[in-house]
């Protein structure tokens, strides 16, 4: 039995646990929204929209340009060329030429006008896209750290059931030794123990992965934190309005922005007027070139207005407006499918937080019960009418119903912390804050 002895006290080594600072999930969420990496990017991706709302408002305005020539000619026809006067034998040489000008469109149907919309419902979209983010990393914190809550009870509890079966396993050696129990009663206990210390073991090595994905999100190393029970929140029925929720919100920007981008594609297909104007210099020289640019001469200014329409595209526009369309249906059937997923995701969180609330009473009674077997066995006990391993088991079953009950009363603390950040979200958004 010496080795089945040496297995007890290994395992007794492995499982020790121990614990560094105290964390809340209030004060993770709070270290979350301020340094979050993914959060920190879609912040960047707001600016990068404001940006190119910009390069497009840049449109509304005339373009200035100017143009500067200076080339060396070579003439192979030979033939006299009558210029400023003067008659030249042969166009070779040097010539400059200066122009400005100045485009401005002017009308164009209003295409530009929804195109410019567009661009700044892209700004609304990825505001919205923000709040996205901050729900999906909040309640990806809440899911790891509630699921890091669970295996920190289950440590605690199986730590108790291992050291309860400890001193079950020393009493049924007594027991073998002496030839009151068979071998294979202390070997089941000793099984039992291997099977706790593994289950320790692989939770422990979860916890630890559990612990890096939160500092990941977070954006902060955690050293083996102990993890504080959520804090009570109150879940009324039917208050949260899902149509209010992030995720459905950016689809209704992004409805609204391919909309306004269907009008202007549209629009665009029609004529446009645009302003024009050009002021233009030039000299020639036969053989200097910097007597070229010295004598640059005013040769004419002009002033209009060309009308420019596509009367034939291969049909790009009539195929683009076509897909603009498409784009937008498959939009509304994937807002009428997220809206359904939180409905029934919400839906199924208030029916288990009933179905909990009747576990939680039976568990309680189940409980309480086995603490008042447990007090009759020690009284029992006491007197010599008891076994102490009767007690022993007695307890183990206490541990097994007290984790139950706590493994419930987290998950309801879960469940109602997941409710009231979606109504707090939904808020955000129905009070028209970004």
């Amino acid at each position: 039995m010496a080795y089945i002895k040496h297995i007890v006290i290994l395992l007794l080594a492995l499982s020790s646990v121990s614990y560094g600072e105290r964390v809340s999930f209030e004060d993770l969420k709070h270290l979350l929204l301020e340094k979050n990496l993914n959060i920190k990017i879609s912040k960047a991706e707001i600016e990068i929209t404001k940006e190119r709302y910009k390069v497009e408002k840049s449109y509304l305005f005339p373009t200035v340009s100017m143009n500067f020539y200076n080339e060396y000619i070579r003439d192979l026809r030979n033939s006299p060329t009558y210029i400023n006067g003067q008659y030249y034998i042969g166009n070779t040489g040097y010539s400059s030429s200066l122009s400005l000008s100045i485009d401005y469109l002017i009308f164009d149907f209003g295409s530009r006008k929804y195109r410019l919309k567009m661009f700044e419902t892209s700004i609304d979209t990825s505001k919205e896209n923000l709040n996205y983010t901050k729900e999906k990393q909040v309640l990806t914190l809440l899911d790891r750290y509630y699921e890091a809550l669970i295996n920190q009870e289950k440590l605690s509890s199986l730590n108790k059931l291992r050291l309860l079966y400890i001193e079950l396993y020393k009493l049924n050696q007594r027991l073998y030794k002496a030839g009151i129990i068979s071998k294979e009663n202390v070997i089941d206990i000793a099984i039992r123990l291997a099977e706790i210390s593994a289950q320790i073991e692989e939770i422990k090595q979860r916890q630890d992965s559990l612990i890096n994905e939160i500092s990941l999100l977070v954006n902060k190393k955690l050293d083996k934190p102990h993890f504080e029970k959520f804090k009570e929140a109150t879940v009324e029925e039917k208050n949260i309005s899902v149509e209010y929720l992030p995720e459905v919100v950016a689809y209704d920007k992004k409805i609204k922005e391919k909309e306004y981008q269907l009008k202007s594609e549209k629009l665009s297909f029609l004529p446009k007027i645009q302003l024009f104007g050009r002021y233009s210099l030039s000299n020639f020289n036969r053989d200097d070139y910097v007597e070229t640019i010295e004598g640059l001469q005013s040769v004419n200014w002009r002033i209009g207005f060309v009308v420019k329409f596509t009367i034939f595209d291969g049909f790009k526009t009539v195929h683009t407006v076509m897909q603009i369309k498409k784009e937008i249906e498959k939009l509304k059937l994937e807002k009428q499918l997220i809206m359904k997923q939180k409905e029934t995701e919400i839906k199924t969180d208030y029916m288990k937080l009933e179905r909990n609330r009747f576990a939680l009473k039976q568990i309680n009674k189940k409980i309480k019960k086995l603490v008042e077997d447990l007090k009759d066995k020690d009284k029992l006990h006491k007197v010599g009418k008891e076994s102490k391993i009767n007690i022993i088991q007695k307890q183990i079953d206490i541990v097994n119903e007290d984790l139950n009950l706590k493994l419930k009363e987290i998950e309801n603390l879960y469940i109602a912390k997941k409710l009231k950040l979606l109504r707090e979200f939904s808020i955000e958004h129905r009070s028209g804050s970004n």
